[in-house]
């Protein structure tokens, strides 16, 4: 999804990440090391962007 984000926008376009759900209510931040590993694996292409 992310790759596709970071292909179909302007060049100088920057993106905000929101944390999902799963991480900010439901485990409200606590033992997130899996899901935060994974949520920024995820978002890398958008810092990659061409």
């Amino acid at each position: 999804m992310a790759n596709r984000w970071a292909k179909n926008s302007p060049k100088n376009f920057k993106f905000t990440a929101k944390l999902p759900k799963a991480i900010t209510q439901d485990k409200r931040l606590k033992d997130i090391d899996n899901e935060l590993d994974y949520f920024f694996e995820a978002m890398l292409p958008l810092s990659k962007k061409p």
